[in-house]
């Protein structure tokens, strides 16, 4: 039994053997009939464009075919596309922002070579939804930010067809884009493409084509009301009173809120917000017919006003101002609107928050200033009465749910007072820093006949901030020369931390001077600022007092200042400068770097009030103040300059 099986298992053994011998036969013939592996290919190149990725390589000799191999991962390409016969492949129908990842084998009729390096593409759209809008000037351009790009490059032209060969270069610009300094009445024309700096950087096709023709800069915009301004009375019900704008913003949605006061029939202001589309018609929706007028706020007699607006950044309104309270005294007021016109429910009273009593006095509190830091609690600055009496600056924190923060200073408010060495000191406007620093502006009595502009710091906990010129204040005397009142009545931060203020200062005339002041991080006043630190203006209107009430940036760090201006007669007119960020009067702007406008209600010849500014999403200028009508009565009034 054994024996007999011992033969097939040799039989076996031997057949395997004779398999293994043939095949290493027939593999050394294959080998010695040519069939040695081609080269890996070089040279390997890949380009991107719209949802596509081409790779290039060198042509390898003795290759019948090459095999392109790719993933979305480096060293991950699962993918194969082939065999090939060109040394180059379109890989079409991709994601646009999504990088891909390439490699190539060449093959002949037997075998493939190992892969090339890798290589990468990624593939990418041109901008969609270019828009030119002429704003003065200047044209700013808009479009659809692109998936994947890092930054952009801009072409124009002065004639149609431009193209990324024949247009000039504005090379790494990010959207919106303001084309500044453009002559007057020459059309340009743009078009803009996508870069990014993945796989070796790509830039995209060119969008679609846009076109704007600049006007004058520094006129009235006759698409805003017909004629550049909107006049408004009568809103809290009162006869021959008066209508005032006391702040001005822009929501979201390109709307203009403006809030201040309106007589009622007993004669006392309440406290009025308007909103009016961006044409200037009142915006029906808010509240069904353009306003809300309120008195009563903190439960006394009507005699209710707001002084600043913001919105936030749900589109909920944030108004500070004062009411007269139960005692008879004004208490501090914050107003929450829902973008609807009705007081939010949700925030403090009925939509309200009062405060009196900051100071210890238990006589007069009023918010002038509102601001929002970047957890969203809302902080007023404002004045108080103490007991001795006289103001002290007050900053307040409250919760975005309208309770008072009684973790910011001593249960919720910073009080200062005595600053400049007098009795007095008043808080104006209120803002905070990308450090969550708040500044605030206003002024203070060095005396009763010389009073002083004064800029406070305070840390987040409500503690003066010691690094802001050694004490967390700074107090300014005489700016225009004149030894006695300067006040400082707005503020605004720039792209560098400077802290600009715009106010006023008695000269050495008998009239105010408008005046800017520019500070440093570090609180003291910035000499590159027209040498000194400040620049004084004179006479706008011809006449002897200029004003400064409102501040903004634009869109190129221009310094944009709106307030009053007394004429070469008797009556006040709005007045709008603009400067340059070195402190140098723009004269590119209006006449001379300024626009003044008289008579907005009436005729020339009565007082035109500008209170405050603001800027749109185009860098239109918006003023709100007031005007004497033909009755003699106030009314509101909003300006829109391009």
């Amino acid at each position: 039994m054994g024996v007999g099986l011992s033969v097939p298992w040799s039989l076996a053994t031997a057949g395997l053997a004779l398999v293994v011998i043939l095949g290493a036969c027939n593999k050394s013939s294959r080998r010695s009939s040519g069939g040695t592996a081609p080269p890996t290919p070089l040279g390997i190149t890949a380009s991107s464009a719209d949802s596509e990725v081409t790779i290039t390589w060198s042509a390898v000799a003795g290759a019948t075919s090459y095999n392109l191999y790719w993933g979305t991962s480096p060293g991950n390409r699962p993918t194969r596309i082939g065999p090939l016969t060109a040394p180059s492949h379109v890989h079409s129908g991709l994601a646009n922002g999504t990088t891909y990842y390439y490699a190539v084998t060449a093959s002949n009729s037997s075998l493939e070579s190992p892969p090339s390096t890798e290589v990468c593409g990624l593939p990418i759209g041109p901008p969609t939804g270019l828009v030119a809008t002429a704003v003065a000037g200047d044209i700013r351009l808009d479009w659809n930010l692109v998936t994947g790009a890092s930054t952009y490059n801009l072409y124009w032209d002065t004639a149609p067809g431009v193209t990324p060969a024949t247009g000039a270069q504005i090379l790494g610009v990010a959207a919106p884009y303001t084309h500044a300094g453009l002559p007057i009445g020459v059309s340009n024309y743009y078009v803009v493409t996508a870069v990014h700096t993945v796989c070796g950087g790509q830039e995209s096709g060119p969008s679609n084509e846009a076109t704007a023709t600049p006007g004058i800069t520094g006129v009235l915009d006759p698409t805003f009301g017909g004629s550049g301004w909107i006049v408004h009375g009568g809103a809290a019900g009162g006869v021959n009173g008066h209508d005032r704008g006391h702040a001005v913003t822009v929501d979201s949605m390109g709307r203009i809120l403006v809030t201040g006061e309106s007589d009622d029939l007993g004669g006392l202001p309440d406290m009025v917000v308007w909103r009016f589309l961006t044409d200037g018609t009142l915006d029906t929706a808010f509240n069904s017919q353009g306003w809300f007028a309120q008195d009563g706020a903190a439960g006394g007699s009507s005699r209710d006003s707001g002084q600043d607006i913001l919105i936030d950044g749900s589109d909920r309104i944030l108004i500070t101002g004062e009411s007269i309270g139960p005692a008879g005294g004004l208490d501090m007021v914050i107003w929450r609107f829902d973008a609807t016109g009705s007081l939010d429910a949700s925030f403090g009273s009925g939509g309200m928050a009062v405060h009196n009593n900051a100071a210890g006095g238990n006589l007069n509190d009023a918010g002038a200033g509102i601001a929002l830091d970047a957890s969203g609690r809302i902080l007023v600055a404002g004045r108080s009465q103490n007991s001795n009496p006289d103001f002290d600056m007050v900053v307040w924190r409250y919760e975005s749910t309208g309770l008072i923060d009684l973790t910011f200073g001593t249960a919720g408010v910073a009080v200062h007072d005595n600053v400049a060495g007098g009795a007095f000191d008043y808080g104006e406007s209120i803002s905070v820093d990308s450090s969550d620093r708040i500044v605030v502006v206003g002024w203070a009595y060095q005396t009763p006949t010389n009073r002083d502009m004064v800029i406070w710091r305070f840390l987040p906990t409500g503690a003066f901030d010691p690094t802001f010129n050694g004490q967390g204040w700074h107090i300014r005397d005489s700016a225009a020369g004149g030894g006695g009142h300067d006040f400082g009545y707005d503020l605004a931060l720039d792209g560098a931390g400077r802290h600009l203020v715009a106010g006023d200062s008695l000269g050495s005339g008998t009239g105010l001077d408008l005046v800017i002041w520019a500070f440093g991080t570090s609180g003291a006043l910035d000499t590159t600022f027209n040498s000194q630190g400040w620049v004084v203006d004179v006479a706008a209107a011809g006449g002897a007092t200029d004003t400064g009430r409102g501040i903004a940036l634009d869109s190129l760090g221009r310094i944009i200042v709106g307030g009053s201006a007394q004429s070469s007669g008797t009556d006040d007119e709005m007045v709008v400068w603009r400067y340059q960020s070195t402190g140098v009067l723009d004269t590119t702007f209006g006449t001379g770097g300024v626009v003044i406008h008289g008579g907005a209600a009436g005729t020339s010849g009565t007082t035109d009030w500008g209170a405050d500014i603001a800027l749109d999403a185009v860098d239109r200028i918006l003023v709100t103040g007031w005007s004497i009508d033909t009755t003699g009565s106030e009314e509101m009034v909003v300006w829109r300059i391009r």
